[in-house]
């Protein structure tokens, strides 16, 4: 009996199965896809914490290698960014989708998942996260690293940190309560 492959994914494969997810529907703005990859936090892509939450050097790459490439358009609208798939990037990410149905895929250098269980969650992250606002899902972020501190956050915080996290944290809860 022969061992399926194990696959890394790489952060330009993270952002492709992303936006392929769901029958391809659009994402709205480059923070959203920041925010929900940092929510699955177990692919391997780094963040730091940004001015409005986690940012990744590696997925603002991968979605401009992504566009080179032809694989997704850009549309601007009404002061954000909406990706999309084009029809390469819809056979691109089929291939890959196929590739990893059948394979492990390794995580963080030692969680290995099942490549189905990976495209599953992306799937309901999307589902569920997508359609949130950017402050709701800046809050999840924040509440994310608030209960403990994320993998895929490229340095340990300090005490100060922490409780500057947790205010934000408390501030941003408010207002979602308030408005929605």
């Amino acid at each position: 009996m022969t061992m399926p492959r194990t696959i890394r994914l790489r952060p330009i494969d993270s952002v492709l199965l992303l936006l392929a997810v769901n029958k391809g529907q659009p994402i709205d703005g480059t923070p959203k896809i920041h925010y929900l990859l940092f929510i699955y936090e177990i692919l391997d892509i780094d963040f730091e914490p940004g001015l409005l939450g986690p940012y990744s050097k590696s997925i603002e790459e991968a979605i401009l290698e992504l566009q080179r490439r032809g694989l997704i358009k850009v549309l601007k609208e009404k002061g954000y960014r909406r990706y999309v798939l084009t029809q390469r990037g819809v056979e691109e990410a089929k291939r890959l989708i196929e590739k990893l149905r059948n394979s492990y895929v390794e995580m963080r250098n030692s969680l290995i998942m099942k490549g189905g269980e990976v495209i599953r969650d992306l799937k309901i992250l999307k589902k569920k996260a997508g359609e949130k606002s950017i402050p709701y899902l800046l809050y999840k972020c924040i509440s994310k690293a608030r209960k403990e501190w994320p993998i895929n956050f490229a340095y340990k915080p300090s005490p100060a940190y922490m409780a500057f996290l947790h205010e934000v944290g408390n501030k941003v809860e408010d207002l979602l309560r308030k408005h929605g």
